[in-house]
């Protein structure tokens, strides 16, 4: 399993935890992920990239939630299953933001994600609010854009794990 793969499940897990008991006060919030990652151990830069994807999900949290509001007609938020959920905010934010990641690769690892942690139609459902999404965003499904970063967003959210750039 690849280092993004492990750092997307741990990212997944920690934030369905603290959907269910309630988010953190943003200073509270790095202590939590400490006692989350003594729990479930993570290394590396898998590690880091579970980091920089739960620090991007809770800054645009609230915008993440009224899209998916949007995408998934006839859903509200709260209806959504809590796994499910999650994995929308972090698929978005990473569409929105990982501009050196294919949507469609993104797009495949949530479909993943949610057929191992969620329900047995979670993948289908994930797959159809995340293809919106993508269209939406008007990025290639197959392609990496041209910038590595969306606008607005901050390259120390999600770091490259390329070995030709260092963050």
């Amino acid at each position: 399993m690849s280092s993004r793969r492990k750092g997307r499940e741990a990212a997944v897990q920690f934030l369905c935890g603290i959907d269910a008991q309630g988010f953190p006060p943003s200073g509270e919030t790095e202590r939590a992920l400490e006692e989350f990652f003594v729990i479930r151990p993570v290394e590396g830069k898998a590690m880091q990239f579970s980091r920089h994807l739960v620090a991007g999900v809770l800054a645009q949290r609230e915008e993440l939630d009224r899209q998916i509001e949007r995408l998934a007609e006839n859903f509200r938020l709260a209806r959504l299953s809590l796994v499910d959920r999650n994995i929308l905010r972090l698929a978005l934010f990473e569409i929105q933001n990982a501009l050196d990641v294919p949507p469609v690769v993104i797009i495949n690892e949530a479909v993943e994600i949610g057929k191992k942690f969620g329900s047995e139609d979670s993948g289908r459902f994930l797959n159809g609010i995340l293809d919106r999404a993508a269209a939406e965003s008007g990025r290639p499904l197959r392609q990496v854009s041209s910038a590595e970063w969306a606008p607005g967003s901050s390259p120390n959210i999600i770091p490259s794990f390329s070995s030709r750039r260092q963050v």
